[in-house]
């Protein structure tokens, strides 16, 4: 059942709809403790492994019959809930939950649709909060799955997964690259069916390589430039010219495969590799999101002959003392591999915390002391990628003058930020300033947490490379004031000018 508008909840209290295996509905969502959380994803979870069905927060229930029957809407109030709920099923389910979020106003609160689909990568299992189960739905409700169901749900999807290697290799995935170069290879697999998602020459083809919706995110990378040409099963680009060497290639399959391949060059920093990631994940999510790829997808994201790429900076604080290498293992190349769900990395948080994985991956791999600056500090952009010219620090902001800077706010250990004006209307929440309603009013260019707006998009002509942090700063003492807001997660009407005083 797809529930397009509020007129569609509202049908469900005027027919007085009763509670089926596949629809469920729930008057609220309290998800602030532990056990709330875990119910919660009893819930979700259950109702994947039993076939998939939609459940209804904010919507109350008669259960004096028995049976419960459509009531009346109650709005939750709660204006993060979609990201709280995002974020709780994102770190502790799986393989990663196959669901869609809808919410719609109503008041001041929200009801909120979750439309839950089976898996076939196998049974949802809660991995946190205490839990390490498998739930599905009995007579009774909620109930453990039993062993026998567990191992029957598995071999069902074994029989899928077992030609998972051969897929991959039928996708000509991950693409080829020569040997003893740098190269950053991104490639993406759907999980069965492979069902075509676009067909041949009747699409824009230079719109597919070039997509309005994250054009400027690609200005600077070689496929905004690129050679595009139909083949038989999708579409590829090159920038391969006469006299000149190969150093990108993109092919897209009519399924959702992809592969993209880029040459870098050497000695790089994190912070560049970090935004060409993001930039090519950017770009696949709009591709999947315009075709409505369903399926979850895996990706896996690499860059060979690291010992040539990988180069320390301020960012880092370290040098670089070359790839660690375990005994009698040479390593060349890095890697990381996670199922996604491709309407996901729409989000900009999202995308930006598997970027985060990955950097993390490399570091480790080069025995560096990174601690998460790309993540947590650093020049402040907003909606748009504009760059605010002011730089989020530990302890302060500074403002970066010609010749110099200077400290325009100090920000208390709690998070509140103390401005010139003096009193405090802005707040720092995982590398993102926010108001007092807990609206977004800036972000650091890769932050991962969930105050920073899901349609934030980084722009490539403005970002900057090789930018120094603030220096260390101790967080002013707790000063008191009022307590920091819950991040809504959308942009702010203001502006952190403003907000600063």
């Amino acid at each position: 059942m797809r529930f397009q508008n509020l007129s569609d909840v509202q049908r469900l209290i005027d027919q007085r709809v009763h509670e089926v295996p596949a629809i469920e509905f729930k008057s609220d969502a309290p998800l602030d403790g532990d056990a709330a959380r875990r119910k919660f994803l009893r819930d979700v979870t259950s109702m994947g492994n039993s076939g998939g069905g939609t459940i209804i927060f904010g919507l109350t229930a008669d259960d004096s019959s028995g049976v419960g029957v459509a009531m009346e809407l109650s709005p939750i109030a709660n204006p993060a809930i979609l990201s709280i709920m995002e974020n709780i099923v994102r770190d502790v389910v799986r393989p990663p939950l196959l669901w869609t979020l809808v919410d719609f106003e109503v008041g001041d609160g929200r009801v909120v649709i979750a439309e839950i689909q089976p898996s076939a990568l196998g049974p949802y299992m809660v991995q946190g909060y205490d839990e390490n189960r498998y739930y599905r739905r009995g007579e009774t409700g909620v109930v453990r799955m039993t062993e026998f169901e567990v191992s029957s749900a598995y071999a069902l999807a074994h029989r899928t997964a077992e030609h998972r290697d051969d897929e991959w290799r039928k996708h000509f995935l991950p693409m080829s690259t020569p040997p003893d170069e740098p190269w950053l290879s991104i490639a993406s697999l759907p999980f069965e069916p492979f069902l075509p998602i676009f067909e041949g020459r009747e699409i824009n083809i230079y719109q597919v390589v070039r997509p309005p919706a994250v054009r400027k995110r690609l200005l600077g990378l070689p496929i905004h430039e690129a050679t595009v040409r139909h083949w038989a099963d999708g579409i590829t680009a090159d920038d391969e010219l006469v006299g000149r060497p190969l150093a990108f290639k993109l092919r897209l399959h009519r399924d959702g495969s992809a592969g993209i391949a880029q040459k870098l060059e050497n000695h790089l920093d994190l912070r560049t590799i970090a935004r060409t990631v993001d930039a090519y994940l950017a770009y696949l999510a709009d591709f999947w999101s315009t075709y409505s790829l369903r399926s979850p997808v895996e990706l896996v994201v690499g860059i060979s002959d690291v010992s040539k790429v990988i180069r320390a900076t301020t960012l880092i604080g370290a040098s670089q003392g070359g790839v660690v290498h375990p005994p009698d293992v040479t390593v060349t190349k890095v890697s990381i591999s996670e199922e996604v769900l491709p309407w996901e990395l729409t989000r900009a948080h999202v995308r930006h915390g598997f970027v985060r994985r990955f950097i993390e991956r490399l570091s480790y791999a080069f025995d560096l002391q990174y601690n998460g600056e790309l993540f947590t500090v650093g020049p402040l952009f907003v909606r748009g990628g504009a760059a605010t010219g002011l730089l989020l620090g530990p302890g302060l902001i500074i403002r970066r003058r010609p010749g110099g800077s200077n400290t325009v706010a100090l920000i208390d250990k709690a998070g509140r930020i103390h401005g010139s004006a003096g009193g405090i209307t802005s707040f720092v929440v995982e590398g993102a300033v926010i108001d007092e309603a807990g609206d977004t009013l800036a972000v650091v260019e890769m932050t991962d947490g969930f105050a920073c707006p899901p349609d934030y998009l980084s722009d490539n002509s403005v970002a900057e490379s090789g930018v120094a942090l603030a220096p260390w700063t101790e967080p002013t003492p707790d000063l008191g004031g009022p307590e920091v807001p819950t991040p809504t997660g959308k942009w702010s009407s203001g502006t952190v000018e403003a907000a600063l005083g």
